[in-house]
């Protein structure tokens, strides 16, 4: 199963959904807690991170609290434009635009925020508990997506 994650708030608001569909909250198919990284962290430490995980993006929390991500793609676009993975940082390849829903929106909007924005991670953030971070993939949409149809 790839990084796709839920901890502290958004843990306990996780219901047990044996077939979810699209209309359903994101908190339905959040699974596990996200890989988080230090954005002192080498390229190299985090692609080997996410090979062990297997998953395609981690977090990485700055000193304010803050989430960002680095994600497969940001480790290929840094290596393609020459850059040592042993002498760049996660703080330096990672995705600071960051798009963010709440654990209630549902993973039909999680769907189309992706689309919209061209990208395949959406981190989760419980607004009534900043410590609360969770992310899902566009891997993870899927089933709910065929479920929808089936039904």
């Amino acid at each position: 199963m790839p990084c796709g994650a839920i901890s502290g708030t958004i843990r306990a608001m996780t219901q047990d959904h044996a077939h979810p569909v699209a209309s359903d909250p994101l908190r339905s198919i959040a699974r596990s807690r996200p890989t988080i990284v230090r954005g002192s962290s080498s390229v190299r430490e985090v692609a080997q991170m996410m090979i062990d995980e297997t998953c395609s993006a981690v977090v990485v929390k700055d000193r304010d609290g803050g989430h960002h991500v680095v994600t497969e793609r940001d480790i290929v676009r840094a290596l393609s434009s020459g850059a040592d993975p042993d002498k760049e940082w996660a703080v330096d390849v990672m995705s600071v635009d960051l798009r963010t829903l709440g654990p209630d929106h549902t993973i039909a909007e999680a769907a189309a925020l992706m689309h919209e924005a061209v990208i395949r991670h959406v981190v989760i953030a419980d607004p009534e508990d900043p410590t609360a971070v969770a992310m899902v993939s566009i891997r993870d949409l899927l089933e709910p997506f065929l479920n929808t149809l089936e039904a």
